[in-house]
């Protein structure tokens, strides 16, 4: 009966890949037809299990285009989602199914809540589009759930890390056997996670929160924010110069000079009313989820469960820069969010019991193929062999990864910040391959006016290169 409604309310999801039903989309994204894209993944947005997705998918692929009310529009409706699903207080009937269908089926019976990462990134974006739009009030709210998001990660760190323990109960020869084959399997990508330390704090939201705070006249706040970035990305010799400038905006002095001794080439004070250019470089592609098979020995012999992998895509852009007309570089854009490393790293930090919880439940279906088998003995061999195999072919169709995932997401998030004279400027932005190979380049004109602050948001998919600058002219009225 639980097999049964499991099967009804999760429709054909149980059973298909997420990664190939969105490739279509994917496809036209990097073929500059993002219109054609969000038409792809529409049809998704009604999936009880996978509407989160469908929802952060468009919602990025429109801030790539350039159309920041229709990405606002999807992006909240994701949190709204988001929400709907934290607030489920009364569990009913069908979800109790879908909770006991995970054990027997697979995990996609149970509707996508997202990665933390990812509900950092969608308010990250969300902030960035107001930012854009000059609507300075919406994204000091969107930054204050950020943070606030960020906290709520570290306690449910917490949370799952006792999860782990209380899964090991009772079970602890399969664990040992889980975490030997894992590390085996996961080895190859050690590096990629091991560039991520912090998981619950993002330099760019710090870097993201301080602009916000400094276009608010609030520069004391900006300047502790752009403390908490330093300490996360200390390798980012600009970091130190705008919190150098955060710091003489606010009268401290002694804060300031040691910024000042600390970076010297980039601790200029150019004026309040300095207008600034602020590039972000939304980089290549965040890894798709592929299954792989682990084989797991248990009390009934050896299985095999199906687990998710990130399958990295290639990246050859490493930075953009900034020149003007002769050709001088004005700035260069540096690291802050590396999604692939961080997206990798969650994945294996959650794996373990993950795991685990696959090999419980590949032997709980190990024990109804036997209930079966025995209920159908004393009909006789024909019927018991049917039995068997009909059994034996649903625990092979069911037994399949979750690779649901937020696909459209850029390999790293680069931002740059760079002091700029008033007037109009011929600039050059080159996307720069290892050893500062110009891979791409585009032509941008900046009319900037004292005080005045740009933004360039440049995301490259594929050959793909979007390219917007922010805020865009008013449209003429008629």
């Amino acid at each position: 009966m639980v097999l049964a409604a499991t099967l009804v309310a999760s429709g054909c999801s149980v059973f298909t890949s997420y990664v190939g039903e969105t490739e279509d989309a994917r496809r036209q994204f990097e073929s500059l037809a993002p219109e054609a894209a969000v038409r792809a993944l529409e049809g998704g947005t009604g999936s009880s299990l996978d509407r989160l997705c469908y929802l952060l998918e468009r919602g990025l692929i429109l801030h790539a285009s350039g159309d920041l009310p229709g990405s606002n529009r999807e992006l909240f409706a994701a949190t709204d989602e988001i929400k709907r699903m934290e607030d489920k207080a009364i569990i009913s009937a069908s979800d109790t199914a879908s909770q006991a269908g995970s054990l027997l089926v697979n995990e996609k019976t149970i509707a996508y809540q997202g990665e933390p990462f990812e509900h950092v990134l969608l308010h990250a974006y969300l902030a960035m589009n107001f930012m854009f739009s000059n609507d300075l009030t919406g994204a000091r709210v969107e930054i204050r759930k950020l943070q606030g998001i960020q906290k709520e990660i570290r306690e449910r760190a917490k949370e799952e890390a006792a999860d782990a323990r209380d899964t090991s109960k009772g079970n602890e020869s399969t664990a040992y056997a889980v975490e030997r084959s894992l590390g085996q399997a996961y080895a190859d990508q050690d590096s990629v996670a091991a560039r991520v330390q912090n998981l619950y704090d993002d330099a760019l939201s710090y870097a993201l929160s301080a602009l916000v705070y400094e276009m608010n006249g609030e520069p004391n706040d900006a300047f502790i924010d752009l403390k908490r970035a330093i300490e996360l990305r200390p390798e980012i010799a600009d970091l130190k110069g705008d919190a150098y400038r955060a710091a003489l905006r606010s009268g401290l002095r002694d804060e300031a000079q040691a910024l000042r001794e600390a970076a010297p080439s980039v601790a200029t004070d150019p004026g309040k009313d300095q207008p600034e250019l602020v590039v972000l470089f939304e980089s290549g592609d965040a890894p798709l989820k592929r299954e792989i098979s682990l084989p797991i020995p248990t009390g009934t012999g050896l299985t095999s469960i199906a687990l998710p992998k990130y399958q990295l895509r290639p990246n050859p852009y490493t930075r953009a820069t900034v020149r003007d007309g002769s050709g001088t570089l004005l700035g260069a854009t540096a690291l802050y969010t590396d999604v692939e490393g961080i997206a990798v790293r969650t994945l294996r930090d959650r794996m373990a019991v993950l795991a685990l919880k696959q090999a419980i439940r590949a032997v709980g279906k190990a024990v109804v193929a036997k209930q079966v088998a025995d209920a159908s003995g004393h009909r006789g061999s024909t019927e018991r062999g049917v039995a068997i195999i009909l059994m034996s072919l649903y625990n092979v169709l069911t037994e399949q990864a979750d690779l649901r995932s937020w696909t459209t997401l850029p390999a790293s998030l680069q931002w740059v910040r760079i002091p700029m004279a008033p007037g109009e400027h011929q600039l050059s932005l080159r996307l720069e391959g290892s050893g500062g190979a110009a891979l791409a380049e585009r032509s941008v004109t900046v009319s900037l006016a004292k005080g005045e602050r740009k933004f360039v948001n440049v995301r490259t998919t594929g050959p793909a290169v979007y390219l917007n600058v922010y805020p865009k002219p008013a449209e003429p009225t008629r």
